[in-house]
């Protein structure tokens, strides 16, 4: 005869169990909630990472890399040095300019450090040719590559492709919802003078002058107003002709124009560099979406806008997409769908196998995708986002889930087999399991938590790995507490009711060897009496044999710091 005690304690789940409205309610909210915050939450290929930095930036107009090296980059790298608190300095001298990247070490106050490094940077000794450096702040933290493509033509020069594509198609991109920051990757037309040196001798003409000459030439004057509208004298030169005929200084009679002393012509800017796929000439664009966006979702537009982007191009042009950031969060959102398909199918399968009702196998089929729903109201009240890190969090918390569900759900139709009410059965279970679940949840909040305070990279980096992880526990824990039991109590049937399903017993089934007392199962001759029976056999060898137990945990042990030891390190795999 069993006795249950009317006695209340908060593991005892009778709220839950008297009012299954609740429990049902309570479950409703929580699957609401996590469907609007999945919609809701930004999907980024990696997290935010904020590096404290900036970037310094001086231009040398015509100064060969060598000179800008000499007179520039190292002028800079000479005062920065000045700057306390610098983690590593890096730089790079280009034709006509330098570009410096200054990284700081965690924990600088960096609003000081970025006000020093202007202080410093106006003190710099640089040559009068030279502009003044500017020093801003990069845009990596707010931005997120997006898209990588690549325009080609089998007949036009690659200026004038680079020209088509920024003209027809940049616009186009850069008004896609999502879009951010679009650059291309091409040569851009411009004016080239070449001085014939015999003819600037001739008729004495310096380089100074044509200098002075060209930028003096272009400027934009208000002329007054004509009928109450603003008139303005535009002198721009656009074409080789206009260029051409620029004066630049008397020869008795006549005037000596550029065109006398020089050739111009309208070419490509670089004259180096060629960018080609699969050996064509080709242009590439590269866009980037907002920190905030949906990846997939901008992703698909810009997809949408290529279909325009094509037609608009010149004939025989073509739009290939080399790389897409998407493509990966499309994949790890597919790898989770599936992931919790199978942990599903798997734990009903083995529920049903095993405990021979088909009641206790929907229960895992309900409790593990409502918790990772779930935990995506977590994620968004934490600020944070669906990447690649964040679902591989979500992917491994299946696990744990599914430990939850299995542990209430059996033990509850244990007691059922062994001759207790559904209910009697959830409320003793509630004894037994619920501080154990609290105690487990609680455990695993504090191993995983603690990873998203890590100061530095490797916080930023995986503090969402953690809060995912983390945030699925404790709902997993609030719905072992809530909604398993309810839906136990009412979808198992108690032996009386269905005598075709078979008794299982309250207690483990081991031979009565070495002092152990045997239990008959009910299962003789079926798979699950087999497999009782050699656990049982299992048992029966090492427990009486302490020793041999001990040296197979030492072997086991050796043989996982052996394999640790072997295995590659490194920091992130190499994809």
């Amino acid at each position: 005869m069993h006795v249950i005690s009317n006695r209340r304690s908060v593991t005892d789940w009778v709220a839950f169990l008297q009012r299954p409205t609740f429990s049902l309610v309570l479950s409703a909210l929580l699957l609401v909630t996590g469907l609007i915050a999945w919609r809701q939450l930004p999907l980024r290929r990696y997290p935010v990472v904020e590096v404290p930095r900036v970037d310094v930036y001086a231009s040398y107009p015509n100064a060969s890399p060598e000179l800008v090296e000499r007179d520039i980059t190292l002028s800079l790298e000479s005062a920065l040095a000045k700057v306390p608190g610098i983690e590593s300095l890096r730089a790079r001298s280009h034709h006509g300019h330098s570009r410096l990247q200054v990284h700081f070490r965690p924990g600088v106050q960096f609003k000081e450090a970025l006000a020093r490094v202007q202080r410093e940077m106006a003190t710099a000794r640089l040559p009068k040719e030279a502009e003044p450096p500017s020093v801003y702040l990069p845009e990596g933290g707010s931005r997120q590559f997006l898209m990588f493509l690549a325009v080609e033509h089998p007949h036009l020069a690659p200026v004038e492709l680079t020209h088509q594509v920024r003209l027809h198609g940049m616009s186009l991109l850069r008004a896609v919802p999502g879009v951010a920051g679009s650059s291309v990757g091409g040569d851009s037309y411009t004016m080239r003078v070449w001085l014939d040196r015999a003819k600037m001798a001739a008729r004495g003409v310096g380089a100074d002058q044509v200098i002075a000459a060209l930028r003096d030439y272009q400027t934009s004057l208000p002329a007054g107003e004509l009928r109450d509208a603003p008139v303005t004298i535009d002198r721009v030169l656009q074409r080789p002709e206009d260029f051409a005929a620029v004066p630049l200084r008397r020869h008795g009679e006549s005037v000596v124009t550029l065109g006398d002393v020089a050739r111009v012509e309208l070419t490509g800017q670089s004259r180096e560099r060629r960018r080609r796929l699969n050996g064509e000439t080709a242009v590439t664009p590269h866009l980037e979406a907002s920190s905030d966006s949906n990846l997939i979702a901008a992703s698909d537009a810009v997809h949408a806008a290529l279909l325009k982007l094509r037609r608009r191009l010149p004939p025989g042009s073509s739009v290939t997409v080399l790389a897409d950031a998407a493509q990966s969060v499309r994949e790890s959102l597919r790898g989770v769908r599936q992931a919790i398909g199978e942990s599903v199918l798997l734990v009903a399968l083995i529920l049903f196998v095993f405990l021979r009702r088909f009641g206790i196998a929907l229960v895992p089929v309900v409790v593990i995708p409502l918790s990772l729903v779930t935990t995506g109201a977590l994620l968004k009240l934490f600020g944070c986002s669906l990447n690649v890190l964040s679902l591989l969090g979500l992917a491994l918390a299946v696990g744990i889930v599914v430990d939850d569900a299995i542990v209430v759900v059996e033990n509850i139709h244990r007691h059922v087999a062994s001759g207790l009410s559904p209910k009697q059965a959830a409320l003793k279970s509630g004894r037994e399991l619920g501080f154990a679940i609290v105690g487990i949840t609680l455990t695993l909040v504090s191993v995983y938590a603690p990873i998203a305070l890590v100061p530095d990279l490797m916080g930023q980096v995986f503090g969402e790995f953690a809060l995912a992880l983390a945030g699925s526990v404790v709902i997993s824990g609030v719905l072992a507490l809530t909604l398993s039991p309810m839906m136990a109590a009412r979808l198992i049937s108690s032996p009386s009711s269905s005598p075709s399903h078979p008794v299982i017993p309250a207690h483990p089934v081991i031979p009565a060897k070495a002092g152990i007392q045997r239990e008959s199962s009910g299962r003789d001759g079926s798979g699950g009496g087999r497999l009782e029976q050699r656990y049982a056999d299992l048992l029966t060898l090492f427990l009486p044999r302490k020793g041999l137990a001990l040296i197979l945990v030492a072997a086991l042990t050796a043989a996982v710091g052996v394999s640790g030891w072997l295995l590659p390190a490194e920091t992130v795999p190499h994809e």
